[in-house]
């Protein structure tokens, strides 16, 4: 299976580069694909946020709604 690639530019601080540069370097690996590995991990890691908050947010209504028989059920 081909992955759909898509050029785009962006700017990035320039030590910031250069570290990037040298560990892909020191790694044998393409710049692109350690920034495509990064922003996987930060894509996931704010969906991971996103859903926790969610679920947090959920069993907070869940406590509120049923209080009273939670806090029955907890004596």
């Amino acid at each position: 299976m081909s992955i759909h690639r898509e050029k785009f530019s962006t700017q990035m601080d320039a030590k910031l580069l250069a570290d990037l540069r040298r560990v892909a370097k020191q790694e044998g690996r393409q710049l692109q694909s350690l920034i495509e590995e990064a922003v996987q991990r930060l894509v996931e890691e704010k969906d991971n946020l996103r859903s926790n908050a969610n679920v947090v947010s959920k069993a907070q209504s869940i406590m509120d709604k049923y209080s009273d028989a939670l806090e029955y059920l907890a004596k």
